[in-house]
């Protein structure tokens, strides 16, 4: 009885039965445009994070499908970020400028108190960007 129950999901050259459907490649495409994570779409097809991996390299269509559907929807909320901050939209324009331009919030840092030895003393003030390229800003002193 144990037997059977083990051998219900063997196929003839005895490993298990694939899960991979046909349609999984039809439905690749929608998902990766509504955004899915490779943990929710193995969620969806009811298959772990291994078998996704190993369906995308035995099938590199499904993983092209999965990416275009991403790549399209990306698009789309980028002409939409871009459209509100031509429109004025400042939160919009600073979301774009901080994620396609490299722009970052710089927090200042305040000192009370005394500091020795720093009287006529130059202060070089550099700017860093995310793309790691820096910009001398000025000289104090």
């Amino acid at each position: 009885m144990a037997q059977g129950n083990y051998t219900k999901g063997i196929n003839r050259k005895g490993s298990r039965k694939t899960l991979y459907r046909d349609e999984m490649m039809h439905e690749a495409y929608k998902l990766g445009a509504l955004g899915l994570t490779f943990e929710e779409l193995c969620e969806f097809w009811n298959v772990g994070h291994a078998t996704l991996i190993r369906y995308c390299h035995k099938y590199p269509q499904l993983k092209q499908q999965i990416v275009k559907g991403r790549k399209e929807s990306d698009l789309t909320v980028i002409q939409s970020v871009l459209d509100q901050a031509r429109k004025g939209n400042m939160t919009a324009a600073i979301f774009w400028l901080k994620n396609r331009c490299g722009w970052r919030d710089a927090y200042g840092m305040e000192h009370s108190g005394k500091v020795e030895g720093l009287a006529n003393k130059k202060v070089y003030i550099q700017v860093i960007h995310n793309n790691g390229k820096t910009e001398n800003a000025g000289v104090r002193t």
